[in-house]
C-alpha cells in the first residue's frame, strides 16, 4: 500500500507498461532475485520473524475474550470498546509511516522499535490499574504491532528472490490465519486458568526471545547503498491526523448509526480537509511520505483498490455472520463465535496454495480466480435465511476464507511489483493499511444500511418500544422467550433481510474488483532475475 518515473515504454504484446529514467544506468539498479540481505542466517531469522508475527497478530483477537474479564476486574465499562479501536486506529496510522522509515533506516532498527514497543505495551497493558491506563497502553501497543507487521512482510521480500517469495508469503499468511484462530481460545485459557494479565505478558518473552533471533541472523544491506531520504515530518503529521480524525468519525458513525450526528460531521469533515491538504503537500514534496506516482502503476493501484474490498469483505463476515447466527438461527453466542474458525483454516489453506501456485501464472489469474471465489460466496450467503442450518453457514465461510487466503497472499507481491526496492516498504506497507481502511469504511456504512432497513422492516409489525431495541432482543434468550413465536419469527426474517445487504454490497464491490484486475496485464512474478530496468532496456532495443 514501482514507481513510474519519467519516460513510459510502452510493451504491446507484454501487457504492461514500464517507466523508465532515461538518464538512468542499467547498473545502478540492483536486479531483484539478488536480496539486499544476502548473507543473513535463515534458520535464525525466520522463526524470529514468525513469532514475531505471531504475537503481533495474536494480540488482536486474544483480547476478545479477556476485555470483559478486565472491565469486571478495573470497572469502567464505558471504554470496553475503546481498547479494541484505540489499538486498530494506532496500527492503522503507524503502518505506512514505519514502511517508509524502513525504507530509509533499514528494516532491522524498525522492527527492533517496532517490537520493543509492542512489549512495552504488553507489560504496561498487563500491570494497568484502571481502564483510563488500559486504553493508553493499547495504543502504544497499537503503535508497535502497526510496524511489525509491514516490517516483517517486506524482510521477506529483502530476503528471498522474487520466485521464493510466493511460498514464504503463504506460509506466513498461514500464520495470521492461525494466530486468529488461537487468539480467543488463548485468552479464554488464561482467564480460565491463569490471570487475565498474562494474556499480555506472556508476549515479553516470546518477544525477546524472536527480536534477538532477528536480530542476530538478520543482515543488513549496507546503509551506504540505501538513499539517503529523510522522512517529511509535516506530511507524516498531516498524514496522522487525518487518519485519527478520519478513524474516529467512522467509529463514532458504526456506533451512533447516524450521520446527523455533530460529533461525526465534524469528524468526517475535519478527516475529508485533513486528507486533502496532506495529499496538496505529498505532491510538492521532494520527500514525500506516500509518493503518488506509484498509484500511475495500474497493478500498484489496482492491487491496493483489491486490498480495500478484502477488508471490506473480512468485516462484512467477521461482524454479520456471527450475528446472523444469534439473531437469525437463535444459537448460542459460542456457536457464533466459532462460526468464523472455519474461515480462517480456510483462509490459510488458500494462502499457502496461492504461494505455491503464484510462480506459474499471472498475478490476474489468481487474483481472478480468489475474488470469483469470494463473489460466489456472497451469494451464498445472500441465499441464506430463518431456515438455513448451521452446517450451510459453514460451508459458506470455508468458500469465502479460501477466496481471501488465495487474494492475501498474492497482493502482498503484486505491491512490489516493478518497483525499486528502495520503495518495497513504503508499497507494502499500503496493503494491510488500505485493507484496515476497508473493514472501518464498510462497518460504518454497511452498518447505517442495515439498521436503517431493519427498522423499516420492524416500523410494519412491531411496537416503538420493540423497534427502539432492534436486533438486540432476539440476542437476549430471556427477553426473546417472553415473546410471541409470531413476533420472534418476524424478527428473525427481518434481521435477515436486513442483513442480505451487506453481502448484496460486498458483491459488487466484488464485481468492480473482478472487472479491474484484467487491466493488470500479464504481469507476473519475475523468475528471469533481471530488473525491470533490464527488462525495460531489452525490449526497447
Amino acid at each position: 500500500m514501482s514507481v513510474l518515473k519519467s519516460s513510459q515504454v510502452n510493451l504491446g504484446k507484454e501487457g504492461f507498461d514500464l517507466n523508465l529514467k532515461a538518464s538512468q544506468s542499467v547498473e545502478s539498479v540492483e536486479t531483484s532475485s539478488l536480496p539486499p540481505a544476502h548473507g543473513s542466517r535463515l534458520g535464525l531469522v525466520i522463526p524470529g520473524l514468525l513469532l514475531i508475527l505471531t504475537i503481533a497478530v495474536l494480540d488482536q483477537t486474544i483480547v476478545s475474550t479477556v476485555v470483559p474479564t478486565i472491565v469486571s476486574k478495573l470497572g469502567g465499562a464505558g471504554y470496553y470498546a475503546w481498547v479494541f479501536s484505540v489499538y486498530m486506529i494506532a496500527i492503522v496510522v503507524a503502518t505506512p509511516i514505519a514502511g517508509r522509515l524502513s525504507d530509509i533506516y533499514g528494516r532491522k532498527p524498525l522492527l527492533a522499535i517496532g517490537v520493543g514497543a509492542f512489549l512495552l505495551g504488553s507489560g504496561l497493558c498487563g500491570a494497568a490499574s484502571s481502564m483510563e491506563m488500559m486504553i493508553v497502553f493499547r495504543g502504544i501497543q497499537g503503535l508497535g504491532a502497526g510496524m511489525i507487521i509491514p516490517i516483517v512482510f517486506v524482510t521477506i521480500i529483502d530476503l528471498f528472490p522474487e520466485e521464493k517469495r510466493g511460498k514464504m508469503n503463504g506460509l506466513f499468511g498461514a500464520v495470521l490465519g492461525l494466530a486468529s484462530v488461537f487468539g480467543p481460545l488463548a485468552g479464554a485459557y488464561f482467564v480460565d486458568h491463569w490471570n487475565w494479565r498474562w494474556a499480555f505478558y506472556m508476549n515479553m518473552p516470546i518477544g525477546i526471545i524472536a527480536v534477538l533471533c532477528f536480530l542476530l541472523g538478520f543482515k543488513e544491506k549496507e546503509r551506504g547503498s540505501r538513499p539517503r531520504g529523510r522522512l517529511n515530518l509535516l506530511n507524516a503529521l498531516l498524514f496522522t491526523l487525518a487518519i485519527i480524525t478520519l478513524m474516529l468519525g467512522l467509529e463514532f458513525w458504526s456506533r451512533e448509526q447516524a450521520l446527523n450526528s455533530f460529533r461525526v460531521i465534524a469528524f468526517l469533515v475535519s478527516a475529508i480537509v485533513l486528507c486533502s491538504v496532506f495529499i496538496l503537500a505529498e505532491r510538492r514534496s521532494k520527500q514525500p511520505l506516500i509518493p503518488m506516482d506509484m498509484f500511475r502503476n495500474p497493478v500498484f493501484s489496482i492491487t491496493m483498490v483489491l486490498s480495500v474490498i478484502v477488508g471490506v469483505v473480512m468485516m462484512a463476515c467477521s461482524t454479520y455472520i456471527p450475528l446472523f447466527i444469534q439473531g437469525v438461527t437463535l444459537e448460542s453466542a459460542t456457536n457464533a463465535g466459532q462460526t468464523l474458525t472455519p474461515m480462517m483454516l480456510t483462509l490459510i489453506i488458500g494462502s499457502i496454495l496461492s504461494g505455491l501456485m503464484v510462480n506459474k501464472v499471472t498475478y490476474r489469474t489468481m487474483l481472478g480466480l480468489g475474488a470469483l471465489i469470494i463473489g460466489i460466496s456472497m451469494i451464498m450467503l445472500y441465499r441464506l435465511g430463518t431456515q438455513s442450518t448451521h452446517g450451510a453457514v459453514i460451508l459458506c465461510m470455508c468458500v469465502v476464507g479460501f477466496g481471501l487466503g488465495i487474494m492475501a497472499a498474492v497482493l502482498n507481491l503484486s505491491s512490489v511489483h516493478r518497483l525499486a526496492p528502495e520503495r518495497h516498504g513504503m508499497a507494502n506497507s499500503l496493503v494491510p493499511f488500505f485493507r484496515n481502511m476497508g473493514s472501518a469504511i464498510g462497518i460504518a456504512i454497511f452498518g447505517l444500511i442495515q439498521t436503517n432497513l431493519l427498522q423499516e422492516k420492524m416500523a410494519k409489525f412491531a411496537s416503538p418500544e420493540l423497534q427502539k431495541s432492534g436486533a438486540a432482543v432476539l440476542l437476549e434468550v430471556k427477553q426473546r422467550a417472553a415473546l410471541p413465536v409470531q413476533i420472534v419469527n418476524q424478527l428473525t426474517s427481518a434481521l435477515a433481510g436486513s442483513i442480505r445487504v451487506v453481502f448484496v454490497g460486498s458483491l459488487c464491490l466484488v464485481v468492480i474488483g473482478l472487472l479491474l484486475i484484467p487491466f493488470m496485464g500479464r504481469s507476473r512474478v519475475n523468475l528471469t532475475g533481471r530488473s525491470e530496468e533490464q527488462a525495460a532496456e531489452t525490449l526497447s532495443r
